[in-house]
């Protein structure tokens, strides 16, 4: 009885983890880039990568954009767990 109990619940628990499975990711749609031009002034003193950016006609109504970053630098307390070699020697910064 209990073996019939567990072979239920595992069933159960794929097919709504298979239903729901799309609730899982943050974003549900592709934003396309952002169509800002870049400033030739930066400002050294702000963490927003988008403040040497503007808009040529802002407006309230214009759709969602991406701006995709790359991590700079990482530390962790164990650092053999990761597999570096599979990591993308040339990254892209803009």
């Amino acid at each position: 009885m209990i073996y019939i109990a567990r072979v239920r619940f595992a069933i159960t628990f794929l097919v709504f983890s298979v239903i729901c499975i799309q609730t899982v990711y943050a974003q549900s749609e592709i934003y396309p880039p952002i169509s800002a031009k870049k400033n030739l002034t930066e400002n050294p003193f702000s963490p927003d990568p988008l403040i040497s950016y503007s808009w040529a006609d802002p407006k309230a109504s214009d759709g969602l954009e991406s701006y995709n970053l790359q991590p700079i630098s990482w530390k962790t307390s164990t650092p053999e767990v990761f597999k570096m070699g599979s990591l993308r020697k040339t990254i892209l910064l803009l």
